[in-house]
């Protein structure tokens, strides 16, 4: 947590993109909408996400990482969904359908590998030769 926050912050390595360009990605709020309908769940995504939180974000960035130029930045929407058991939900549902939700807050930073994990399970249906002594599963 940075020195006089009262929540977390995660702060992403600088990611060389397919189309050359190199992001850093911080995040965390304290405050969160709850979102509690599809409207309100379609409007957040195709917003920029809460504009005071974006402007502390960058203050906070520019004070992490003070010769970072910030001269072009942007902000989009984030939505942190929890589970029962503090774990992601992967499954295979049928066929052509498979689940990963539930980041816990900590999605960000593990989203490759979360993709990863997904993508074993909708290929191959399990997560047992990975090595996590769990399954990732809920009951339906």
């Amino acid at each position: 947590m940075p020195e006089g926050e009262s929540h977390d912050l995660y702060l992403l390595p600088p990611i060389r993109y397919t189309d050359g360009r190199w992001l850093v990605k911080i995040g965390g709020e304290d405050d969160s909408p709850r979102l509690r309908s599809a409207a309100e769940m379609t409007a957040w995504f195709r917003s920029a996400g809460s504009p005071e939180a974006g402007r502390t974000l960058l203050e906070q960035l520019g004070r992490i990482m003070p010769n970072l130029p910030l001269n072009r930045t942007s902000t989009a929407s984030c939505a942190v969904t929890f589970t029962a058991t503090g774990k992601p939900y992967i499954a295979r549902l049928d066929a052509t359908t498979t689940i990963l939700t539930g980041g816990n807050g900590a999605g960000a930073k593990c989203a490759d590998e979360l993709g990863r994990l997904g993508a074993v399970v909708a290929t191959r249906g399990d997560l047992s030769d990975e090595g996590f002594g769990c399954t990732f599963g809920f009951d339906r």
